[in-house]
């Protein structure tokens, strides 16, 4: 078995046999290594000679944006090539080509932003996914925030954080979770905090319009 030569493949879509752009392709070896690449605009990847996975059983993992994860076992052997040829290592060829099943697509974004109480308290994020299929746990809600002087407009500080939904949003449903943000309006300030809700990689939105939500407090 030859321990090196080229290993490519084409990531494509296992439902219209579409190429995936950008999908990530890695490859953990025998030995360990690992070694990552990205597809090209035809959905192809590739590792030249000494690049790529040494020869002997390998674990292959792809993943894409709006695709379920495809975690497999694989067998490098560098023999997919009859007519290889010594005196040309790149001659020596390993093809592994991957279908990734489309994941959910929903629609979920922030939809009220609003404090438990004033004029100290803290700030919950309203979350509604209009679906058509389910959320899973991990998204991530980012809001930026902006504190300034009611009267004057003028800012005091701006800064930003974000929180995980560990909870799985079903098509249609909405839940309130706290934002991690406290705020203090004494002192006649107010917090203008804009929120945008980002699913897990496997999630499509077909409603990319409705990203951000806004809300001045109070």
């Amino acid at each position: 078995m030859l321990s090196s030569g080229c290993v490519w493949g084409v990531v494509a879509d296992a439902k219209t046999g579409a190429p995936i752009v950008g999908a990530n392709v890695k490859y953990t070896d025998v030995n360990g290594k690992v070694v990552e690449t990205k597809t090209d605009l035809s959905g192809i990847y590739g590792f030249g000679p000494g690049y790529g996975p040494a020869a002997g059983p390998a674990i292959l993992e792809v993943h894409a944006q709006g695709y379920e994860t495809k975690t497999q076992p694989c067998t490098i052997e560098y023999n997919d090539n009859p007519g290889a040829s010594l005196s040309n290592l790149a001659s020596f060829w390993e093809v592994q080509s991957v279908a990734l099943s489309p994941g959910p697509v929903a629609d979920v974004a922030v939809t009220d932003l609003f404090p438990d109480n004033l004029p100290v308290g803290k700030v919950w994020a309203r979350l509604t996914n209009y679906g058509p299929d389910a959320v899973p746990a991990g998204t991530k809600v980012w809001c930026y925030i902006h504190i300034g002087q009611v009267g004057t407009g003028l800012g005091t500080s701006t800064y930003q954080s974000y929180f995980a939904v560990n909870h799985r949003l079903e098509a249609g449903e909405t839940r309130s979770f706290e934002a991690g943000l406290d705020i203090d309006t004494n002192n006649s300030q107010y917090y203008e905090i804009k929120c945008t809700a980002v699913p897990v990689e496997t999630v499509t939105d077909p409603n990319p319009n409705n990203l951000y939500y806004t809300e001045v407090i109070p």
